[in-house]
């Protein structure tokens, strides 16, 4: 659906109701406004999340959290040292 929207004399513009409610766009949101293709485009801060998640997707190995895998290292490094300092004063 189109909608119209009148440009001010300071260059503001008024979003209509109903699209601010179905984008969930509040007062002091800060909206991207796009160039492309010759067309602008109005990007809601969600938008602009949700597509940088789609970018970084691809480069996430695993859903396994770092901080778990560097704690089981760790912890595996500490049975380590203890071994090889028990083994040092045994000798």
């Amino acid at each position: 659906m189109d909608y119209k929207a009148e440009v001010y004399k300071s260059g503001r513009i008024t979003i209509p109701i109903e699209i601010r409610k179905q984008f969930q766009i509040a007062e002091g949101d800060i909206l991207t406004i796009r160039q492309e293709n010759g067309e602008l485009k109005l990007i809601t801060p969600q938008q602009a999340l949700d597509h940088a998640r789609q970018l970084v997707q691809p480069y996430l190995q695993s859903t396994e959290s770092s901080v778990d895998k560097f704690l089981e290292w760790r912890r595996e490094e500490g049975t380590r040292e203890e071994r090889d300092l028990a083994s040092s004063e045994e000798a």
